[in-house]
């Protein structure tokens, strides 16, 4: 048994304060969470127009499924495919919609992770097809 008297409840207050001073910021960085999950935006940029800014929201299971969606143009697309290689940090996003003018069109990315071990730089790098047309994208987490 420990003996208060000994010791002094002030001293085993200061001692419990230097292990928690000591070990809570290591428990801050432990708690990055999915390199995936949450809210990114960047544009896609094709070479006859204008980049368009478009946002993506990603949400990882604990059946390890992502789901989620983007908004282009004011339209939200939800991903019938998200596929994650953690080996080469890729991903690979399917989803379908209509453009502007009713077409139904297949949107296409494949995305390379940047700055993975940063919780607040995190980029998604690749490329994007949307029907016949193609160009890159670039999103950072949000």
């Amino acid at each position: 048994m420990f003996n208060y008297k000994k010791f002094g409840a002030p001293r085993l207050l200061m001692g419990i304060g230097f292990w928690l001073l000591a070990f809570f910021p290591l428990a801050l960085f432990a708690q990055h969470g999915h390199p995936l999950v949450g809210t990114w935006s960047g544009y896609f940029n094709q070479a006859t127009s204008e980049p368009v800014r478009v946002l993506f929201t990603f949400s990882f299971s604990a059946e390890q499924i992502i789901s989620g969606a983007f908004i282009l143009n004011g339209q939200r697309f939800n991903y019938t495919r998200a596929e994650l290689d953690p080996k080469a940090w890729t991903v690979t996003l399917e989803a379908q919609g209509k453009d502007k003018a009713g077409n139904m069109l297949t949107y296409s990315l494949v995305g390379k992770f940047e700055n993975l071990d940063s919780p607040t730089v995190r980029k998604l790098v690749g490329v994007w097809q949307e029907g016949s047309t193609k160009g890159d994208f670039s999103i950072v987490i949000n």
